[in-house]
C-alpha cells in the first residue's frame, strides 16, 4: 500500500510512502518538524495522544513492538537522571566535606600554634626544682 501524505506549508512533508526507506525519511522528517515544539506547552500531551492515536489499528504486538523502545528509553532516562542526581549530592558533599577538612585543619594549626607560643612561657622552669 502506498501511502500519500500532503501537508501544506513549510513543512517539508510532501511525496509518497510504501517502502520502508520511505516510512523512515517520513519519520525524520516528521521528528525533525516537531523537535522545533518540544519546550511548548502542548507537547508533551500532544505525544502521549499521538501515540495511541496512531497504535490503535494494530495487534497487540505490533503496539509491544511500538512500545519497548519507549520502555527502554524510560529506563535509560531514569538510570540517566539518578546517575545526575548522585553526581550532584557528591559534588555537593564533597564541596562541604573539604570545607569541614579545612577547619578541622584550621582548628588543629591554631590549636599547635597556641601550644607552641605557649611552650615560651616555660624559661622560668627548672628541670632540677621537679627532682623527687
Amino acid at each position: 500500500a502506498v501511502v500519500s501524505a500532503q501537508c501544506t506549508g513549510s513543512s517539508g512533508i510532501n511525496a509518497e510512502y510504501g517502502d520502508p526507506e520511505d516510512f523512515a525519511e517520513l519519520s525524520r522528517r516528521i521528528v525533525k518538524k516537531l523537535k522545533n515544539y518540544q519546550t511548548d506547552d502542548g507537547y508533551n500531551s500532544f505525544i502521549r495522544d499521538l501515540i495511541p492515536e496512531l497504535c490503535s489499528e494494530m495487534t497487540s504486538d505490533e503496539i509491544k513492538k511500538v512500545s519497548n523502545p519507549l520502555v527502554n528509553l524510560t529506563y535509560e532516562k531514569s538510570r540517566q537522571e539518578k546517575e545526575a542526581k548522585k553526581k550532584a549530592q557528591q559534588a555537593s558533599s564533597k564541596k562541604s566535606s573539604l570545607n569541614t577538612q579545612k577547619k578541622q585543619t584550621d582548628n588543629r594549626s591554631d590549636f599547635l600554634l597556641n601550644e607552641y607560643k605557649s611552650m615560651d612561657n616555660f624559661d622560668d622552669y627548672d628541670d632540677f626544682d621537679d627532682f623527687m
